[in-house]
């Protein structure tokens, strides 16, 4: 769950949302650090490949990371 300003946001929802989208193969939603609102969704939804566990699971601690300190629109 991501915490907006007091809200909680799911984001399987949001992702299903974004791959409704007939050009969207894939997405992943995670939230960034935000002073104001504790937290930010953030999606990715064009990347190069997808950060993956030791698992080969979506690496989503790798995503928050990238959307804190990276730029996700240009991975």
């Amino acid at each position: 769950m991501i915490s907006r300003g007091g809200f909680k946001v799911a984001p399987a929802m949001v992702e299903d949302a974004i791959r409704s989208h007939p050009d969207v193969a894939t997405a992943a939603v995670v939230g960034a650090s935000d002073e104001r609102e504790g937290q930010v969704p953030v999606s990715f939804f064009r990347v190069d490949h997808w950060p993956l566990t030791a698992q080969g699971k979506l690496d989503r601690a790798r995503l928050v990371w990238m959307a804190d300190f990276g730029d996700g629109r240009e991975l």
